[in-house]
């Protein structure tokens, strides 16, 4: 009975302290005129700032995507010309590219509509996002391509569309990564900058005011107000003092947050909009790692759908249709290594060229990956023998360091990986993907805990998490299943991309290699 009573007092409590907030933020009169006609008096210049922001915002990302659409073009003529790489690298580029196929200016204007369409000059993170801008890239650049293959339809007009996506996005990705660290050394009191106003309970403010959000790039968090009756000592004030603040603290943007009823959220967006403010609300109910909420209506109600990013089926396939260009342009492009890698293994010793075990992938299905064999023939059957001199103690991790059933060759395969390239064929059978958790045999998983089977989620991948972060240096597999996880939480075609170019210098330097 005792706990029930100190629970409703608690409540009532609780609900006093609301109504009072609710109660004291109410528009109030100055010496000389009222507050609403002084914030309406900013309200000007809060819009003028903010269409300022826009313009300069799209300008810049208009001229540096120009410049990149420019050089790629120019680039393309020199190689097709023969100027660059001589003439073989012309012929492929003359035949996937015919020459005045297309008009540039119609391609350049295409490939800016996409992006436009696809909202990557907005405010926000869309305009970095990679897949948003490969999306964009590639429907402006279908603007121009489908007639051209829709009468005259070939492999190779396929493959020289899906070659121009990747390079005028590698290429515009670029430009944009180099106009953010631009904008960062300009902070914090340029035009970019807006100036924020947090509102909300010191929890959920301090959290927002330490993340990324105020990182001075694009804003300045002047600070919060406390919508407690007595403010926290680090807060500018009561949550009551809004309407002073707008107009002391020179603020233009609010950020609303936590513990605040309906009815003083509508007050504080009336007097925001009133001083011509930019508001925004941000959810505190699924602040877990990896979560991507998105605003969808069901029966004239707005509903925040959450999701993880690395489990979202259009995710999925646009990972796919990256795994199989890549994997197709690599394996004609190699092609000459591995029939070099195939001639010297037959010759330098006996057995057969490539090696096939069976692995684990999405899902548990069992597949056969393929390697060029580094081993000698019998090797399976003699790895009991090298188990108390593997380099991980974890009996679900397995290397040794100058294992004995390694040819000379095979060595050589194993410390640059180029016993890996068949694996190019796993990845086009949609056994394997280019980037993933590596896929373990099936004497590993017998032994794994509840929690590790998180890394059969997604295919397995001939790179990794684990391989760019230290390969075998690592030896804890919990490490390894915690960079796993993050990466499948966490995934953007771009984490793929950067970890493709991380693998390289990481194989050339044959980090942890054995």
């Amino acid at each position: 009975m005792t706990s029930r009573s100190t629970t409703n007092s608690a409540a009532a409590k609780r609900q006093s302290k609301a109504t009072a907030i609710e109660h004291h933020v109410t528009w109030r009169t100055t010496r000389d005129r009222p507050l609403p006609l002084v914030l309406r008096q900013r309200a000007y210049r809060n819009m003028r700032g903010h269409a300022t922001r826009s313009v300069l915002r799209i300008g810049s990302l208009l001229i540096g995507d120009a410049i990149m659409l420019v050089l790629a073009h120019r680039m393309l003529r020199v190689v097709g010309d023969a100027r660059w790489f001589g003439s073989a690298a012309g012929d492929i580029v003359r035949t996937i590219v015919p020459p005045n196929t297309f008009n540039p200016l119609e391609v350049f204007a295409g490939i800016i509509v996409g992006l436009f369409v696809f909202g990557t000059y907005g405010q926000g993170d869309h305009r970095r996002d990679p897949t948003t801008m490969l999306f964009g890239i590639a429907t402006g650049l279908a603007l121009n391509w489908w007639h051209v293959m829709w009468t005259r339809p070939s492999a190779y007009l396929v493959l020289g569309f899906a070659i121009a996506a990747l390079a005028t996005w590698m290429m515009v990705m670029g430009s944009r990564l180099l106009l953010d660290q631009v904008v960062r050394r300009m902070r914090p009191h340029s035009l970019w900058t807006e100036r924020v106003l947090v509102v909300g309970t010191p929890e959920h403010a301090r959290r927002l005011l330490l993340s990324s959000f105020c990182d001075g790039t694009e804003v300045n968090a002047v600070g919060y107000l406390d919508v407690a009756a007595i403010p926290a000592d680090d807060a500018l004030g009561p949550a009551h003092t809004f309407p002073q603040a707008l107009r002391e603290l020179d603020v233009d943007t609010v950020v609303i947050t936590g513990g605040i009823t309906d009815g003083t959220v509508v007050k504080f967006v009336d007097m925001a909009d009133a001083a011509g403010c930019q508001v925004y609300m941000m959810p505190t109910y699924f602040n877990a790692p990896g979560i991507e909420p998105g605003v969808t209506w069901r029966g004239g109600h707005a509903l925040v759908q959450i999701t993880r990013p690395g489990t979202q089926s259009q995710q999925l396939f646009l990972k796919r249709v990256f795994d199989v260009i890549v994997a197709s342009m690599m394996l004609v492009v190699l092609s000459p290594v591995m029939i070099t890698i195939a001639a010297i293994l037959k010759v330098t010793s006996r057995g057969p060229v490539f090696f096939r075990q069976t692995r684990i992938g999405r899902g548990g299905r069992r597949f056969s990956m393929w390697k060029f064999r580094s081993m000698v023939t019998d090797a399976e059957e003699r790895r009991s023998e090298l188990t108390d001199v593997s380099l991980y103690r974890d009996p679900r991790l397995f290397k040794v360091k100058n294992d004995p059933r390694v040819t000379p060759f095979g060595a050589f395969l194993r410390r640059t990986s180029l016993d890996e390239l068949p694996q190019l064929w796993n990845v086009l059978r949609g056994e394997m993907s280019l980037v993933g958790p590596r896929p373990p045999v099936p004497s590993e998983v017998e032994l794994y805990a509840e929690h590790h089977y998180t890394r059969f989620d997604v295919r397995p991948g001939m790179t990794g998490p684990w391989q760019v972060s230290g390969r075998n240096n690592i030896t804890s597999f919990e490490q390894v299943i915690e960079l796993e996880t993050a990466y499948i939480r966490h995934w953007t075609l771009w984490k793929d991309f950067s970890i493709l170019l991380q693998t390289v210098p990481t194989v050339v330097k044959m980090d942890g290699a054995h």
